[in-house]
């Protein structure tokens, strides 16, 4: 992240705006920022989704063929319209109809977009792709940073997108700065703080789309525990899809999850099947956490999964490959495997076995990484 360039605040000219129509909406995703490799600045990496919001979720008695065509993929067909169970069939409605919306909505490709921080614009290089989505690289100098205050309170900045004077909406993403050294917890998703049951593909894509979130017991009071420790970040890592940051953001603050950063996937329903949402994990898993160990060199890694997929092998394997760097993995069990099982020692071969638990239940884990 740090080896390449900028994109440094705007200089000279009329300030810029971004261009975002009134129908269309921004989200910016929590993202973390690190020293550059000189020392000098602060690099961060904006990543955030301009779209318009599909337009069958306010109620309309028809929601359209895409709804329809979306629910038949998904599974779960028509809402039933009375008769017994229609009361549960409402409310897996009123929980279905907003997040499939976030599947439907229609991105917008090759906007360019402008972004506040602390008071410095930066006009994005790169417009939208064809997905909506838009990354790029913002420098902040550290005598901007100082002012921010950030580093002494532990609180994250804030980065707002720009808009064309009038529009008084707000869409904005915090910025979480990591350290030169601390600690970094890369926690999964599913079946780690959220309940999901991800190996059986029917309760998956029924607690993904028709039933709300439910947190996995005390994960949330372990997680709190370890962010007492200053200079503890933490990031969220998962193969699931970036549609579902807003609902996912919301369950966090709802149970009580510490802020940090996301690391979803890439989708598109149009080019994939929906059975396909949470596919290929390995790949999308190392290299969002190869990216945390590139930015901060000089910080640990905490890892927690599950057992569910593949979560002990991919940890395992970065583990090896970056002795020294992964100081624990936390692995909850949900497959009924014990610890010293054939599996968990192919998995954790070369790490010390003081560095990796198995347990079922959060109390179980005695945090001291």
């Amino acid at each position: 992240m740090t080896s390449a360039a900028a994109c440094d605040a705007w200089a000279g000219g009329a300030p810029p705006a971004s261009d975002v129509q009134t129908d269309e909406t921004v989200l910016l995703f929590p993202v973390f920022a690190a020293p550059s490799a000189e020392g000098h600045d602060w690099i961060v990496e904006i990543h955030g989704w301009i779209y318009e919001p599909f337009g069958g979720v306010d109620g309309d008695s028809n929601p359209g063929v895409r709804e329809t065509l979306f629910r038949r993929a998904v599974g779960v067909g028509d809402a039933s319209t009375g008769g017994e169970g229609s009361a549960a069939a409402a409310g897996e409605s009123r929980v279905f109809r907003p997040r499939a919306a976030l599947f439907l909505a229609d991105s917008e490709r090759g906007k360019r977009i402008v972004v506040e921080i602390g008071g410095e614009l930066f006009a994005l290089r790169s417009p939208s792709g064809p997905d909506g989505h838009f990354r790029d690289r913002i420098r902040l100098s550290r005598s901007r940073v100082a002012a921010l205050g950030v580093l002494s309170s532990g609180r994250p900045a804030v980065a707002r997108v720009v808009l064309s004077p009038g529009d008084q909406r707000a869409f904005q993403g915090d910025v979480h700065f990591l350290g030169a050294e601390g600690l970094s917890i890369v926690s999964d998703i599913d079946d780690t703080v959220k309940i999901s049951h991800v190996r059986d593909k029917g309760e998956l894509l029924a607690n993904t789309f028709l039933r709300e979130f439910r947190p996995v017991p005390g994960m949330a009071e372990l997680y709190a525990r370890a962010c007492r420790a200053p200079g503890t970040t933490v990031h969220y890592v998962s193969a699931g899809p970036w549609q579902l940051y807003p609902p996912l953001e919301a369950f966090r603050r709802d149970t009580g999850l510490p802020a940090g950063t996301w690391h979803l996937r890439a989708f598109r329903w149009k080019d994939e099947r929906v059975l396909n949402l949470f596919a290929a994990p390995h790949a999308h898993k190392t290299a969002a956490i190869e990216s945390l160990l590139t930015a901060a060199p000089h910080r640990k890694l905490v890892l927690v999964g599950d057992s569910g997929e593949h979560d002990p092998e991919i940890y395992g394997d970065l583990a090896r490959r970056h002795k020294g760097r992964i100081v624990r993995i936390l692995i909850r069990n949900v497959t009924g495997e014990p610890a010293e099982s054939p599996r968990y020692r192919a998995a954790f071969r070369e790490v010390p076995g003081e560095r990796w638990q198995v347990f079922e239940m959060a109390d179980e884990v005695a945090w001291s990484p």
